[in-house]
């Protein structure tokens, strides 16, 4: 499993919650009647879509997963701010790991160069000197004339 993948995983998980935490201080700023709490919902909101870019870019891997889960990681500090620090934390690093990433080498030689098993094995047509009647595999004398080969 790639190390991207995994720290976009943990990094969504932790976005999760604190798009989670968001939302529940949002509901008791609300009920208490606090001035802005209602829009915690929609950073809340943004922290968690931000948690699936990031786990979407962590799958998908190579240079386009790279950039979507930077972008997750910028929605899950923007949205939560100290809450999504360590999403953002998890999702850069994992992103930077993945633009990074090299296609794998390959050990083996190419398939010019390895042998091709043949479906019969070629034996070498022998003929009498004398008669020019085919021989049989392992006759010292011809079935034709009787020459020995």
């Amino acid at each position: 499993m790639r190390a991207s993948f995994v720290l976009a995983i943990i990094g969504c998980i932790f976005g999760f919650f604190a798009g989670i935490a968001a939302a529940l201080l949002g509901a008791v700023g609300v009920a208490f009647g606090a001035s802005g709490a209602s829009s915690l919902y929609a950073y809340a909101s943004i922290t968690i879509v931000g948690s699936i870019v990031g786990v979407a870019g962590g799958a998908i891997g190579k240079k386009l997963g790279g950039v979507l889960m930077l972008v997750g990681g910028v929605m899950a500090v923007v949205g939560t701010s100290l809450f999504g620090l360590l999403p953002f934390i998890l999702f850069v690093i994992g992103g930077i790991i993945a633009l990074r990433e090299r296609p794998a080498v390959s050990l083996q030689p190419p398939s010019q160069y390895s042998e091709v098993p043949t479906s019969q094995p070629q034996v070498a047509s022998r003929f009498c000197s004398s008669c020019g009647a085919s021989l049989k595999e392992r006759a010292t004398f011809c079935s034709s004339c009787g020459t020995k080969v």
